[in-house]
């Protein structure tokens, strides 16, 4: 061929050849070029030049070697050279050229540990931060990027050392637990038998690491999980059937009641299903495959469902019980006695009957004290008369005004979704009818006569003579004394800024603006959002105290109290009074009163992971009064 050919008839020898071949092609505007179809892309070759590129002699030491060939085949396409050829010198062609520099190659990469570094350009536009995916895809493919990849998936594509692989999946073979928890164990025995354990096929075992198949790590992993999901379970079944122990003898009844109805309903639904699924197949075999698997799904869906509301209601009786445990132990150890609901017990002390904790009576009941010391704190009802009120001299009275707009601000504060703006107004409403009802009958006056439009009037003024303070506790207190100085324009406000340690809940004064000395006779308004641990409050009563002021000349205003607290100034300071929107009965381990309303500064004010919340009906706020009709239809509210 070579003798008497050219470009031309080379390449039309490739096109008759291999015309129908997949990966071959003849160009559209070239009759000597032709295009083959590689993995990573189409290249268009040229003939030009191709047959003097590719004429290549034969080196006669390899005709020689191929020559002595112990197959006769080999040895037959290779016969001997001539005497002179072999005799003569060396011919340097292509082939060995290219051997050469191929071996120097391989001994520099012997030598050395190379590092492969693929360049990717991201785009055309040579500018920084742009990646255009389709560009950068075709070069990964090019490149042979990912055909690597899939070579290596093919293969053995995770690999771990044997420790590292002998801790993360020693839970599946429990025998090799406490060897290494101890640390005496040896990697690569205990590397096999969990792959024994497993059951896998096609890994290897190397000399330092774990080669697995593509696939085989996930299936290890699913089998750690399955492990730890039946650990979990059986830790579960274990704690639930302790705590199921201590139920109540009804609570068990209604369980079981309840037991008994779910499966009546699932057994009747499973006999309607095996009902249906009979007249089905009588009277539609060709759907009999479709139907059951239909069925299998319903009836799975079913039970999904019915263990989730078990376990639902399982949960919210053990919350339950642990709540009671918890009274209970408070009970013992002389604190504040509570029933269920949340409402304080009778005290025998008082001789006070309870009543509804929404009733026009009592808000809470009479508290008692610890038998160290008999003198509580009262709840007094404002519709008492003097003979019914309780003496006070050595009580602290603790006053609940069974007003409705306290209610209702109180309600608007308890709900999480309140905006800033709307609690920090409710915080101020509920504040200017706490000092309302504080007031009452405390304040001096002076009375007179005055000549109105008609006639002589006799009259009574709030006397401006007697001093009277406001000393609110920053910063949500300033919510709550916001409307103080148009309810009462002749006081005077003095800051206080007391700090809570979360931690240790102990307080920190860090701005006094009291006065060295109270005038005689000053009655202080002291202005506390939430008395949850007491800390707080005892700490401004206290330096009140060092200036002059008295426990009957202090009132307290709060938007929420707590029974740790109540029953700590009942011991410290009697005789005090204190004027609060409702009481909650318990606080947390973090110091905050729960239910409440959380931390009060903060849904004042704002801080800076707190964001505009917005109401579900896509309003920024409501109005000053709570459109109450719209909470009802959007769900906000749950009412009883």
């Amino acid at each position: 061929m070579f003798p008497r050919s050219t470009n031309e008839t080379f390449a039309q020898k490739l096109y008759q050849t291999f015309k129908d071949h997949k990966r071959f092609s003849k160009p559209k505007l070239s009759r000597t070029d032709f295009t083959i179809y590689h993995y990573a892309g189409e290249v268009t070759y040229q003939t030009d030049l191709f047959l003097d590129k590719n004429k290549d002699y034969v080196v006669s030491e390899h005709q020689v070697l191929m020559h002595a060939s112990e197959c006769s085949f080999v040895s037959s396409l290779f016969p001997p050279p001539p005497e002179e050829t072999s005799k003569s010198s060396k011919f340097s062609s292509i082939g060995s050229a290219f051997k050469q520099q191929l071996q120097a190659l391989l001994e520099t990469l012997s030598a050395t540990q190379p590092h492969y570094i693929r360049c990717v350009k991201p785009n055309n536009a040579l500018k920084p931060a742009i990646f255009e995916n389709k560009n950068v895809l075709q070069q990964l493919r090019c490149g042979g990027v990912m055909e690597a990849i899939r070579i290596s998936c093919a293969g053995f594509p995770s690999r771990k050392p044997f420790r590292e692989f002998a801790v993360r999946f020693s839970i599946l073979a429990p025998e090799l637990l406490p060897k290494i928890k101890s640390g005496s164990f040896d990697e690569v025995s205990a590397s096999k038998k969990i792959l024994e354990k497993s059951k896998l096929k096609g890994y290897q075992i190397g000399k330092t690491k774990v080669f697995l198949r593509a696939g085989q790590m996930a299936e290890l992993d699913a089998l750690r999980v399955e492990v730890l999901a039946r650990s979990a379970s059986v830790i579960q079944r274990k704690f639930r059937t302790n705590m199921a122990r201590k139920y109540h003898t009804l609570l068990r009844l209604s369980a079981r009641q309840i037991q008994a109805l779910c499966r009546g309903v699932t057994a009747r639904r499973r006999f309607e299903e095996m009902r249906r699924e009979a007249a089905r197949k009588a009277n539609e075999k060709l759907y009999s495959a479709a139907i059951s698997i239909q069925t299998g799904m319903r009836g799975m869906a079913a039970r999904s469902e019915l263990r989730s509301r078990r376990r639902t209601k399982a949960a919210t009786a053990i919350q339950d019980e642990r709540r009671n445990e918890q009274v209970s132990a408070n009970v013992k150890k002389g604190e504040l006695p509570v029933s269920k609901d949340g409402d304080a017990l009778e005290s025998e002390a008082t001789g006070m009957k309870p009543q509804p904790p929404h009733s026009n009576g009592l808000i809470s009941p009479a508290h008692s004290l610890s038998p160290r010391r008999r003198t509580g704190f009262v709840a007094v009802d404002d519709h008492m008369t003097a003979e019914d009120k309780p003496s006070s001299d050595d009580r602290m009275l603790v006053f609940v005004p069974p007003h409705p707009l306290i209610k209702h601000w109180v309600s608007v504060m308890r709900n999480q979704h309140t905006p800033c703006p709307i609690f920090r107004n409710a915080m101020a409403e509920l504040g200017r009818l706490l000092m309302y009802e504080a007031s009452r009958d405390w304040l001096p006056t002076v009375t007179g006569e005055i000549q109105s439009p008609l006639a002589i009037a006799s009259v009574e003024f709030i006397d401006p003579r007697e001093p009277v303070a406001i000393v609110p506790i920053l910063r949500a207190g300033l919510a709550l004394a916001e409307q103080a100085s148009s309810l009462l324009p002749t006081t005077k406000t003095y800051h206080l800024g007391v700090s809570r340690n979360e931690q240790t809940l102990l307080p920190t004064v860090y701005l006094n603006k009291l006065p060295n000395r109270f005038p005689e006779g000053s009655r202080v308004f002291l202005v506390d959002p939430m008395l949850a641990t007491g800390a707080t409050i005892v700490a401004a009563i206290d330096l009140l105290k060092e200036r002059g002021i008295q426990n009957k000349q202090i009132k307290v205003i709060s938007a929420l109290a707590a029974h740790p607290a109540l029953q700590k100034l009942s011991e410290e300071f009697p005789g005090l009074r204190v004027y609060t929107g409702i009481i909650d009965p318990a606080v947390n381990e973090k110091g905050l009163i729960v239910p409440g309303f959380g931390d009060a500064g903060d849904r004042s004010y704002g801080h800076a992971e707190l964001s505009l919340q917005i109401w579900p009906n896509g309003e920024a706020g409501i109005s000053s009064l709570f459109n109450l009709q719209k909470a009802f239809e959007n769900k906000d509210l749950l009412v009883a």
